[in-house]
């Protein structure tokens, strides 16, 4: 069916089809080049039409970004809400940090990619805090008698340890002799025993 004739694109509903296409294609291919021409041909629309809605593939990849932020934040969120343990909780966020990197290769990397910048994209920089609140509130829980200051480091600390991980089992740079056991359960019990260390 040709998208310019279709009454579903008509209010803002182009702005969504964009962004499941780019979405898609990077599930199919995470190095996938995005390009909001190729985009627009795929849906059958013309190449100006996605311009109403993404000025620049910054913007594209940007949008894309924030959606994979809020992915993020419900998929870490849900996995340890009902977790009271907060080594437990910790893991369980890790854990869902490591498959959500593993399961959306192409997401995630434009999610980090150097030539988005959030602040630049206001929701982009309000959906990748969120995110981090959810760290840092499982954090706080672990250590409660640090203080504020003590519990921001620890926080960037272990956001950093799981996303190096995440970035080197992603790459393929995890070697057996370095991690006999590279799944994302295990990753994260390492990953969670050092950030919670009193």
């Amino acid at each position: 069916m040709n998208a310019m004739s279709n009454p579903d694109y008509h209010h803002g509903d182009l702005r969504e089809a964009l962004l499941d296409a780019a979405e898609a294609g990077l599930q199919k291919n995470p190095r996938l080049s995005l390009s909001i021409r190729a985009l627009a041909s795929e849906l059958g629309v013309s190449a100006t039409a996605p311009h109403a809605h993404f000025r620049t593939k910054a913007d594209l990849l940007a949008a894309l970004a924030t959606r994979g932020f809020e992915k993020l934040r419900k998929r870490t969120a849900r996995r340890s809400e009902k977790i009271k343990a907060p080594d437990k909780k910790l893991a369980a966020q890790a854990e869902a940090y490591l498959q959500f990197s593993l399961e959306n290769a192409g997401l995630y990397r434009i999610m980090f990619a150097t030539g988005v910048d959030t602040e630049a994209h206001p929701a982009l920089h309000a959906a990748s805090r969120a995110s981090y609140a959810i760290l840092q509130s499982a954090v706080a829980e672990a250590l409660p008698t640090y203080s504020l200051a003590e519990r921001d480091k620890r926080a960037l600390a272990a956001w950093s340890i799981v996303h190096g991980l995440a970035s080197l089992l992603s790459e393929g740079r995890l070697a057996n002799d370095i991690a006999a056991d590279k799944s994302p359960k295990a990753l994260a019990k390492i990953a969670a025993s050092l950030i919670a260390q009193k």
